[in-house]
């Protein structure tokens, strides 16, 4: 079962309200998700991202070895 966070921009919110400073405000045109990706989720990813398990993990060995400096 694949389990990833996403970031998904809320319907209706306004783009043009300036965040406020302060670190701990929310910002009720984006909630994160960390539950399990449904089927339609998944087939969204695919077909508009390209992502598939594969690809994710060859992604994330990618950023590895570049975080690492090698």
């Amino acid at each position: 079962m694949c389990t990833r966070t996403m970031l998904i921009r809320v319907p209706g919110e306004s783009e043009h309200k300036p965040a406020p400073p302060q670190m701990d405000h929310i910002d009720r045109r984006f909630r994160l998700e960390n539950e399990p990706m449904t089927a339609e989720t998944k087939l969204i990813a695919e077909r508009e991202l390209r992502e598939t398990d594969d690809r994710a993990k060859e992604a994330i060995n990618e950023l590895r070895t570049m975080l690492r400096g090698k």
